[in-house]
């Protein structure tokens, strides 16, 4: 039996491959990017518990070095907040890059799938048209062996 061989076979590896490599690379950005929420998240929760600790200390005799101190983590914690913030915008642009690269790599495959598709039902078309010609000589060849030994 005849076996089916799709001539663009290794360019639908590498396009198989360049798909997977692409979305790795969009993993690897969402994984920094939920790395950098989870700081701002530790961060917020830091300030939180600060604040609260502050506002314990605040209750009969002040501590002003602890309230300077608060101030200045509060000052601090803000200022690295908002440098992770625009690290997160940059990084959304390239997720969006990483996206529409993704999309493209995927639609490259899926066009050279369907080709392969349509190549495959069209070699299988033939398979059968030929497969339908031999049991017809076949068929031919038995009729005319009967006939042949009727008449003898």
């Amino acid at each position: 039996m005849a076996v089916f061989r799709f001539q663009f076979e290794t360019v639908l590896r590498h396009r198989r491959s360049l798909e997977e490599a692409r979305l790795r690379e969009l993993r690897a950005l969402a994984d920094q990017r939920a790395a950098m929420q989870a700081e701002i998240r530790g961060l917020q929760e830091a300030i939180t518990r600060s604040r609260r600790e502050l506002g314990g200390s605040l209750i009969g005799k002040v501590d002003l070095v602890q309230v300077a101190r608060f101030a200045q983590f509060g000052g601090q914690t803000r200022f690295r907040v908002q440098g992770i913030a625009l690290g997160m915008a940059a990084l959304e642009r390239s997720i969006g890059q990483a996206t529409q690269l993704v999309v493209e790599a995927r639609r490259d495959r899926r066009a050279l799938e369907v080709l392969r598709e349509r190549r495959f039902e069209a070699w299988k078309r033939e398979q059968d048209r030929r497969e339908a010609v031999e049991l017809d000589d076949l068929s031919a060849g038995v009729s005319a062996r009967t006939v042949m030994e009727a008449g003898a």
